[in-house]
C-alpha cells in the first residue's frame, strides 16, 4: 500500500475523532452518579444532524463534504478544526489526480543513479497549475466566513494585518506566482533579456497592486516580512545574531543598492561589493566584523566541523579571518605587476605556509586534516603556484 493514502487517512480519521471529542464534550452535561443505582447517560443529541437525518459518523463516512463542514459550522465547531477536516477530505479527493500528474518514481534498481529521470511533459506544469487553483478555489469554498487561520508563519508573513487584507494580499501573491510559473515553463531552462523584461515587469505590477490594499506604513511593514529583499536578507544573516534595528538598517541598506544599481546588469562581483559596503555603513565597526564572519559561505561548515571536534565558538572566527585576510593579500600579489613571476610563485607560497600554520594552531592537527577535506579549504589549494608551461 502507498504511503500517501495512508497519511490522508490517518489524518481524516483524527479529525473525525478530535470533532467527535469537540462535541461530546460541548453537548453532554455533567452526569451526577449514585453508585450502582446511577442512570447510564443517553448519546450525545449533537452526534445527529440538525434535521436528524445523518449522525456526524454517516456524514465523515460519505462522499459530502460541503454537508459535514456544514454540520460542523452548525454545531459551532472551532474554525482551525474545520479547516482541517476541510483540507484533509480535498487532499483525498484531490490525490488521484495529483498522482496521475506527477512524474514516475525510479525503479528500485535506479533509486541511487545520478542519471537524469526522463524528459519531463512541458504541459504537465500548466496542468498542475490548473489542478492547485481548483484545489485552493474549493478550499476557499468550504472556508468562506471562517476567521483567518493566524498561524506561526502567518504572523510571521503578515503581522498584525486584518484577516481582509491578508486575504487579500494572498490571493495577489497565489497570482503573480501562477504567472511566474507558467513564464518559467515557458522559458525551459534558458532565460532570455525578453524574459527578464517580462519578470521583471510582473515584479512591478505585483508591487502596485500590493500598494492598492496598503498603506504606506502596512506596505513598509509587509516588505521588511515578506519581500524578496527580505527573504535575500534573512537567508544571508541566518547565522547572525541581529537585532531589528540591525535587520531594518541592513535591509535599508541593501534596499538603496538595488534602486542606485537597478537596470545596469552589474557583475555579480561588483554588486556583491556594493552590497558589503552598504553593510559595513549600516553596521558599527564590531558587528561587522561579526558580520563578515557570519555570513561567510564556509560558516555552516565550519562552525559543523568546530562542533564535531568540540572547539570553542572562537575557533569558527579565526578560520574564516585568516581565509578572509589570506585570500586578499593573495590576490593583492596575483595584482601586483611589478613582481616577478618567481617572486610572486615564492611570497605565494609563504602566505600559504602561513595560513596552514594559523589553520592547525586553531583547529589542531586532527581538526586541519578534516578541513582539508571540505570543499571550503579549496583557497589553500589555489595559493599554491601554477607550473610553467612547457
Amino acid at each position: 500500500m502507498k504511503a500517501a493514502p495512508l497519511i490522508l487517512a490517518a489524518t481524516l480519521l483524527g479529525n473525525v475523532a478530535l470533532v467527535g471529542v469537540v462535541l461530546v464534550r460541548q453537548s453532554a452535561a455533567p452526569a451526577k452518579t449514585s453508585g450502582a443505582n446511577s442512570i447510564a447517560p443517553s448519546p450525545s443529541p449533537a452526534l445527529a444532524a440538525p434535521d436528524g437525518s445523518r449522525t456526524l459518523a454517516q456524514l465523515c463516512a460519505s462522499d459530502d463534504t460541503q454537508a459535514l463542514i456544514q454540520y460542523l459550522r452548525e454545531n459551532n465547531i472551532p474554525p482551525d478544526i474545520i479547516r482541517s477536516v476541510a483540507r484533509a477530505r480535498l487532499d483525498k479527493e484531490f490525490a488521484p489526480r495529483r498522482a496521475a500528474l506527477e512524474d514516475p518514481p525510479r525503479p528500485y534498481w535506479r533509486r541511487n543513479s545520478k542519471l537524469p529521470q526522463s524528459k519531463p511533459d512541458p504541459n504537465r506544469l500548466p496542468e498542475k497549475l490548473a489542478l492547485e487553483t481548483e484545489y485552493q478555489a474549493a478550499l476557499k469554498d468550504l472556508t468562506a466566513g471562517l476567521p483567518l487561520d493566524r498561524s506561526a508563519s502567518v504572523r510571521r508573513e503578515f503581522g498584525d494585518l486584518p484577516d481582509a487584507k491578508i486575504t487579500q494580499l494572498q490571493a495577489i501573491n497565489k497570482d503573480y506566482a501562477d504567472l511566474r510559473s507558467k513564464l518559467r515553463a515557458d522559458m525551459q531552462g534558458v532565460t532570455l533579456p525578453g524574459d527578464q523584461a517580462q519578470l521583471a515587469l510582473l515584479a512591478k505590477e505585483q508591487r502596485a497592486d500590493l500598494a492598492k490594499v496598503l498603506t504606506p506604513g502596512e506596505l513598509r511593514d509587509y516588505d521588511l516580512r515578506s519581500s524578496p529583499l527580505a527573504a535575500q536578507i534573512q537567508t544571508q544573516i541566518q547565522f547572525f545574531n541581529a537585532t531589528e534595528s540591525e535587520y531594518t538598517a541592513l535591509y535599508d541598506a541593501q534596499a538603496t543598492v538595488d534602486d542606485q544599481t537597478a537596470g545596469q546588469n552589474l557583475p555579480a562581483d561588483e554588486l556583491a561589493r556594493l552590497r558589503d559596503a552598504a553593510a559595513q555603513a549600516a553596521l558599527s565597526p564590531e558587528r561587522y566584523a561579526e558580520y563578515k564572519i557570519a555570513t561567510s559561505d564556509s560558516y555552516r561548515n565550519v562552525r559543523n566541523l568546530a562542533d564535531r571536534l568540540n572547539l570553542p565558538k572562537t575557533t569558527i572566527a579565526q578560520v574564516i579571518t585568516t581565509q578572509n585576510e589570506t585570500t586578499a593579500q593573495a590576490a593583492q600579489i596575483r595584482n601586483d605587476t611589478t613582481l616577478a613571476p618567481a617572486d610572486r610563485d615564492a611570497q605565494l607560497a609563504t602566505l600559504a605556509q602561513n595560513a596552514r600554520q594559523q589553520l592547525t594552531t586553531a583547529l589542531g592537527k586532527q581538526g586541519m586534516k578534516q578541513y582539508q577535506d571540505l570543499p571550503d579549504s579549496d583557497w589553500l589549494k589555489q595559493l599554491k603556484p601554477k607550473p610553467p608551461q612547457q
